[in-house]
């Protein structure tokens, strides 16, 4: 994470709200209890006193509910301000700048150069491809999803940075590979039901293919399957040579699910949208737009927690002998006068009703 405070808070928030209303669920819960079973077992009367001594559970129920939705909304808040890593990993851009500033010593710039050399390897020069836009189909004379895409990418950033009407001007291969497509590929001969891969599943293709190449997976399967296959020599040679095309084929195989993953995280964390003249992490942008309205949610439940807090605090203290002013039959009689004593104040927060055979004034 580039900021480890937003996670911080991230996890603090979570874990306050979460216990807020636990507990705030459990005194409601508790209270709906005792006066159900003192409805019950006592009567109306006994029930209605009760509710007047609950008050005050009711009201730090009340009040940890209110805290859990404010801790709930800070969650969101950090949230949204999170970059994950952020430009550490991540192609940095500022709009117009020139491709010889561009951040291009991130991981996943490197991963994209990686698989952009890979793709140039397997497909040679670019070839032209016509790309007329967000969204519309990319067509190329390639045969391969790899190949077109390669192509489409040289196309994309030619057009869309560079105002190059040709695929001869300098690429950046920082985005290759695991950059969501922003457009459908169609190959040369692609017709019918081959058109209708999604462009994840097409994204997903290209850096299948992209990690194969680089990796030399296909190489490796040849070597092992002419060095394994029914034709190989049965001496200890060439078992040997067996064993080692085997284990350089699970080799190639573990690169590419290596180079699978990156991708994948690179995807997932790199997603960027333009925002003030600039490049941005997503959640930054999010952060951006959520931030007034998770400030006027925040001040609105403040507000809502502190005059609901007087308000239950004035009316306790206004029904105090309703709390206090209680009698417990003890030696033959009721007494009355016990206004002071650790019983009634223990009655006053008793929240489990461990008192409620005292009966009220």
């Amino acid at each position: 994470f580039e900021k480890n405070t937003y996670l911080i808070g991230f996890v603090k928030s979570g874990l306050f709200a979460t216990i807020s209303s636990l507990v705030a669920t459990l005194l409601s819960f508790v209270g709906s209890t005792r006066i159900a079973n003192q409805y019950v077992a006592r009567g109306p009367i006994h029930a209605f006193h009760i509710i007047k001594r609950s008050f005050l559970v009711v009201g730090i129920a009340e009040f940890l509910l209110y805290y859990a939705f404010y801790q709930f909304m800070m969650s969101i808040q950090y949230f949204a301000s999170m970059n994950y890593f952020g430009p550490h990993i991540c192609p940095l851009r500022q709009i117009h700048d020139a491709p010889s500033l561009w951040l291009n010593s991130s991981a996943c710039a490197q991963l994209g150069g990686d698989l952009f050399d890979a793709a140039r390897g397997t497909c040679g020069a670019m070839q032209l491809a016509i790309f007329s836009g967000f969204g519309r189909p990319c067509s190329t004379s390639r045969a391969t999803v790899l190949c077109a895409a390669y192509d489409c990418y040289g196309a994309y950033h030619n057009i869309v940075f560079f105002k190059c009407p040709t695929n001869n001007c300098s690429v950046p291969p920082f985005w290759f590979g695991w950059d969501p497509l922003f457009f459908p590929l169609v190959p040369r001969g692609w017709l019918g039901p081959r058109l209708n891969m999604t462009l994840e599943e097409q994204t997903l293709r290209v850096t299948m293919e992209a990690s194969e190449a680089m990796c030399g997976k296909r190489a490796a399967s040849e070597l092992m399957a002419s060095s394994c296959g029914a034709t190989h020599p049965s001496s200890a040679e060439g078992n040997a040579a067996c064993a080692q095309a085997r284990a350089a084929y699970f080799k190639a195989g573990d690169c590419v699910g290596d180079k699978e993953d990156d991708a994948l995280k690179c995807r997932k964390v790199c997603q960027w949208a333009l925002e003030d003249g600039k490049w941005q992490p997503l959640k930054v942008v999010l952060g951006k737009h959520l931030q007034g309205l998770l400030e006027v949610v925040l001040w609105v439940i403040r507000v809502l927690t502190l005059g609901r807090a007087i308000s239950t605090l004035l009316f306790v203290l206004r029904n105090a002998r309703a709390f206090c002013c209680t009698s417990c039959y003890r030696s033959g009689r009721w007494s009355w006068d016990r206004w002071r004593s650790p019983i009634d104040l223990l009655r006053f927060v008793d929240f489990w009703g461990a008192f409620d055979d005292c009966f009220p004034n």
